[in-house]
C-alpha cells in the first residue's frame, strides 16, 4: 500500500483521461502481474469488475496460504540442512587434518574409507596454491569434488539460460522436476493446482477460454505447461473440447483431472469442476506436505 501510494494520483489522472484500469495498471508489471491485469480486463469488459476482483482476492489468498504452509513445513529441515553442511565442511577442513597428524605417529596403514576422507580433506576446496617457476599461484584444483560440482552447476545454468525458449528442453527439465524422489510429486501437484485454480477463476470472471488458458499457464510456474498450453489452444481453435486436447499430454494432466473437466464440459459446468479439481489438488498437497517433513528428516539423518 505504501509503495503504490505515490502512484494513485497518476492512476486517477490516466483513468480520468480515458485509459482503462487494466491498461493503466499494466504499465507497472513489477507491481501488477499478467494474471491481475487479465482479471481487471475481464471485469471491465463484462461490467463485473467488483466480482472479478473478489475472485482474484480469493485466488491470491489461497495461493498465499499454500506458500506459507509449504514454507512452514520446509523451514526446519532447511535450517538443519544448512547447519549440517557447515558442520561437515568444518570437520573436513579443520578436524580431519588434525587426526591425520595423530594417525601418522602410529606408523600403521589406514583403512580405505579413512584414506578417502583424508584425500577429500586435502582436495575439498576447488582452488589450491601452486608454484610455477618458483612463483606462488592460486589455481583450480581439478581433483576437488566441489570444483566439478561448481562446474556442472554453472554449465547447466548456462545451458538452461541459452535454451530457455526451447520446448524440448523445457519438457525434459520439468520431467526431471516432477520425478525427483522427495519433492517431485509435490511440485507436479502445485503446478496443476495453480493451473486449475487460475483457469477456474478466469473463466468465472468471463475471461475468454483462450486468454484464460494463457493466464493459467503463466501462473503454473512450469515452462513445460507453457508449451503444452499452446497445443491446447490450437486444439480448441480446431474445434476440440479442452478435455480431448488434454488427452495428448497424460504426463502433465492426470486421468482424474481430465475426467473432471470432461464431465464439466458435458454438463456445462466446467468452472465448477475446475474448482472441485483445484480443491482436490489442495487436499492432496496438504497430505503430501504433512509427510514431507518426515521424509526430509530421514534424508538428513542418512546424510
Amino acid at each position: 500500500r505504501a509503495t503504490l501510494f505515490p502512484y494513485t494520483t497518476l492512476f486517477r489522472s490516466k483513468i480520468s483521461n480515458g485509459s482503462s484500469i487494466a491498461e493503466t495498471f499494466a504499465e507497472h508489471p513489477r507491481a501488477f502481474n499478467s494474471i491481475f491485469i487479465g482479471y481487471l480486463a475481464a471485469g471491465e469488459s463484462t461490467g463485473n469488475l467488483a466480482a472479478s476482483l473478489a475472485r482474484l482476492t480469493v485466488l491470491t489468498e489461497k495461493r498465499a496460504a499454500m506458500r506459507a504452509k509449504i514454507k512452514g513445513v520446509t523451514a526446519y529441515p532447511m535450517i538443519v540442512s544448512i547447519v549440517i553442511s557447515i558442520l561437515v565442511t568444518l570437520i573436513i577442513l579443520f578436524l580431519v587434518p588434525r587426526y591425520v597428524t595423530i594417525y601418522a605417529l602410529f606408523n600403521s596403514k589406514l583403512p580405505a574409507p579413512t584414506l578417502l576422507l583424508v584425500s577429500l580433506s586435502h582436495h575439498f576446496l576447488p582452488i589450491h596454491l601452486s608454484h610455477y617457476f618458483g612463483v606462488p599461484f592460486v589455481g583450480p584444483d581439478f581433483f576437488a569434488p566441489l570444483f566439478w560440482v561448481i562446474l556442472i552447476v554453472f554449465s547447466l545454468w548456462q545451458f538452461l539460460r541459452t535454451h530457455r525458449t526451447d520446448p524440448k528442453v523445457a519438457e525434459r527439465v520439468d520431467r526431471i522436476r516432477f520425478r525427483l524422489p522427495i519433492s517431485g510429486k509435490l511440485t507436479h501437484k502445485l503446478v496443476l493446482y495453480r493451473w486449475s485454480s487460475t483457469l477456474a477463476g478466469a473463466l468465472s470472471s468471463n475471461v475468454q477460454t483462450i486468454e484464460a488458458l494463457r493466464l493459467a499457464s503463466q501462473s503454473a510456474g512450469s515452462r513445460w505447461m507453457n508449451v503444452v498450453t499452446l497445443d491446447l489452444i490450437q486444439g480448441i481453435q480446431s474445434g476440440h473440447p479442452l478435455s480431448e486436447a488434454m488427452m495428448a499430454f497424460p504426463s502433465v494432466f492426470p486421468a482424474d483431472l481430465r475426467v473432471m473437466i470432461s464431465t464439466g464440459e458435458a454438463a456445462g459446468e466446467v468452472t465448477v469442476m475446475l474448482e472441485a479439481s483445484a480443491q482436490a489438488l489442495s487436499d492432496e498437497i496438504d497430505s503430501i506436505v504433512a509427510g514431507l517433513s518426515a521424509r526430509i528428516e530421514v534424508a538428513l539423518l542418512l546424510f
